[in-house]
């Protein structure tokens, strides 16, 4: 089963579910497109922050860092998170997704 990430914040689990099986990864115009589903598995509205990395062949950050984008997520629906590289070394991609706080 794909993983399931849990999110405690202020007593409140969030929990989503990364489809890493439904997940994309192409290189178009030697860019580096990636898409991601994400789905809020529980029972309320979701906010999360997805920010991804890219690398190079040796898997060192290339320096290309998406900005946190903030993503809102009804129960029981999937987003797919889409983002393209802006350099020409990016082959690969790693994701963080944190709980976004509501201040």
């Amino acid at each position: 089963p794909p993983p399931r990430l849990f999110f405690f914040n202020h007593k409140t689990a969030y929990d989503i579910w990364l489809c890493v099986f439904g997940s994309e990864m192409c290189i178009r115009d030697s860019l580096l497109n990636v898409v991601v589903p994400i789905r809020n598995i529980g029972f309320e509205t979701l906010q999360v922050r997805v920010q991804v990395s890219f690398l190079d062949l040796q898997r060192r950050p290339t320096g290309d860092d998406t900005n946190a984008q903030v993503v809102i997520i009804a129960p029981g629906m999937t987003d797919n998170f889409s983002v393209t590289s802006l350099g020409r070394e990016a082959k690969d991609w790693t994701m963080r997704i944190m709980p976004n706080s509501r201040g």
